[in-house]
């Protein structure tokens, strides 16, 4: 099964965060980052922990029981929030690997939305935030989605041939067994697994059987980067083994 994350960076209002709960995908995991204090804002005394702790208690009102929290020392450090993404990133992966992230940069500050930003090409990420409804013509708050290019992925399989087959074998024929991947591909066993071991490290392919009897799927990661490459972003459409060659 597959495992939706979504990474917020926390501002003064805690709806702008529990739009999560709105987004179309999966919500398995919510990551806040946040610094904590208070600090006053047009006149006004906010608390960053008072909003985190009523954004959690909002979330599991609304059924969503798993959030944590990154807390970072300094919200106009752009180092320190990329990082915190990618370790946020790196973490969820090893834990449910083939996850997909989905990030919140509306709130916080200027300096947290852009480092945000950036970390969504390092990790895959799609973006979104929330166009308020003062500004647009139907006067409710609005979730505005934004697909990132998958260009690390695009750049692998770019460079990696073989690897891009093995990934097109999956169109239109998935879920396959290891058997039938073995025959779509044309390649031995031990030559097919490293290729395999790549397109799961990147989160494109789910192992949904087991380690003796493995039923292999395309993840909504690995559906979206096929579907980048068959409309032609920067590759051409799809390899055939002369190709290979």
């Amino acid at each position: 099964m597959e495992y939706g994350v979504h990474i917020i960076t926390l501002g003064r209002k805690a709806e702008i965060a529990l739009a999560a709960v709105q987004h179309s995908g999966r919500k398995d995991k919510i990551w806040l980052i946040n610094k904590r204090g208070k600090e006053i804002v047009d006149g006004e005394s906010i608390d960053y922990g008072a909003v985190e702790e009523e954004v959690i208690t909002r979330f599991k009102n609304a059924m969503v029981f798993d959030v944590e929290v990154f807390e970072i020392t300094n919200q106009f450090d752009y180092n320190e929030v990329y990082r915190a993404v990618i370790d946020i990133a790196r973490n969820e992966r090893e834990a449910h690997p083939g996850c997909r992230f989905y990030i919140n940069f509306t709130r916080g500050t200027s300096i947290m939305s852009g480092a945000a930003c950036s970390a969504a090409y390092a990790i895959g990420a799609d973006l979104y935030y929330v166009q308020e409804g003062k500004y647009n013509e139907y006067g409710r708050d609005d979730i505005i989605e934004i697909q990132v290019d998958r260009l690390s992925e695009i750049s692998v399989l770019n460079s990696k041939k073989k690897t891009r087959f093995v990934l097109e074998r999956f169109h239109g024929h998935e879920p396959m067994d290891h058997p039938a991947l073995l025959k779509a591909t044309g390649m031995k066993a031990s030559a097919l697994s490293p290729h395999l071991n790549l397109l799961k490290a990147y989160g494109l392919v789910i192992n949904e059987g087991s380690s003796k009897a493995p039923i292999w799927k395309l993840t909504d990661r690995g559906r979206d980067v096929l579907n980048r490459l068959y409309r032609g972003q920067s590759v051409q459409l799809p390899l055939t083994v002369v190709d290979m060659m």
